[in-house]
């Protein structure tokens, strides 16, 4: 980046180191009854609910979850891809 060039605006990032980890840990937890493994909207909903991040999306999920080095489409990894 040059010198001269001045910041760009945009959205600051939703989740930080903290908030990547609690989407990791849900992840790999125990899914709810009668459901084989977690979706992204469901880990989502989850961390609302239980008040660890503001409201983000499954997209948010997928990409702190990618930047973790977890394979979504492994069954051993706890996430459904849909």
């Amino acid at each position: 980046m040059p010198l001269n060039e001045k910041p760009r605006p945009g959205a600051s990032k939703k989740s930080g180191v903290k908030g990547g980890a609690y989407v990791i840990a849900s992840a790999g937890s125990r899914p709810p009854a009668a459901r084989n493994c977690w979706t992204m909207q469901m880990i989502a909903d989850k961390l609302v609910q239980l008040k660890y991040m503001e409201p983000i999306t499954a997209e948010t999920v997928r990409c702190c979850l990618k930047k973790g080095g977890s394979n979504l489409g492994c069954t051993s990894g706890g996430v459904c891809p849909k």
